[in-house]
């Protein structure tokens, strides 16, 4: 199960991107670095009002002579498939600071990411990504955001249902059930709860992608 994340690859065409560049960048934001080493650091995002908590990667690397940087940023929760839009403020803030540190040498292009299997496109003649075969075009995003996917939205409806149902099971065994509708008791029961959390965790997603479309606008 994959939690809400955004993923976003630059190249720098011209500047000497290193790890102290990073390092200052996340250090202005006041994220917090968990892992350090030359080419991939993890720096962390504190609870906040749209999250328990996000988790930056930073991936530095090489292609054609130029410095490629690689940034995701993931919900701590697994279970969370909608994040309001922080993972993608997370990367761009931490680009934006980065840019800043860099100057003039700051002048990049964005990366293609293979929409399917998550391949950096880069350096690729034939528009063809060479992991899973899927065809791309110019026209494709060039970063990455997986808000839900299908198999995350039935494995936590499943896993909730399931809690739910134990919960109601239990105050029967002891005698409490007489507080919960009869609706709830049951394989009808059972339904009612599946079927209410999968509208619930529709809306949510709906609501997600309806705050993203405003945000994104303004």
């Amino acid at each position: 199960m994959a939690p809400a994340t955004f993923r976003e690859v630059r190249k720098y065409v011209r500047g000497d991107v290193q790890a102290d560049v990073v390092k200052r960048a996340a250090s202005r934001l006041r994220m917090k670095l968990a892992k350090s080493s030359p080419e991939l650091m993890t720096l962390t995002v504190g609870l906040n009002f749209w999250s328990w908590g996000e988790r930056v990667t930073v991936a530095l690397g090489v292609v054609d002579g130029c410095n490629l940087i690689d940034i995701t940023s993931s919900c701590v929760l697994k279970m969370q498939i909608a994040d309001w839009g922080k993972n993608e403020r997370n990367v761009r803030k931490l680009f934006d600071e980065i840019d800043k540190i860099l100057g003039d040498a700051s002048e990049h292009l964005r990366c293609q990411i293979c929409r399917k299997c998550d391949y950096l496109l880069v350096g690729i003649p034939d528009r063809r990504c060479p992991e899973c075969g899927h065809e791309y075009s110019l026209s494709d995003m060039p970063n990455k955001q997986e808000v839900a996917t299908f198999k995350n939205a039935i494995s936590i409806v499943v896993v909730v249902t399931a809690l739910e149902f134990m919960a109601v099971s239990l105050l029967d065994v002891f005698g409490a059930g007489g507080f919960l509708p009869s609706m709830l008791h049951g394989v009808r029961g059972a339904v009612n709860l599946l079927f209410f959390n999968l509208v619930t965790l529709l809306g949510i997603v709906g609501l997600h992608r309806l705050t993203k479309r405003y945000t994104s606008r303004r």
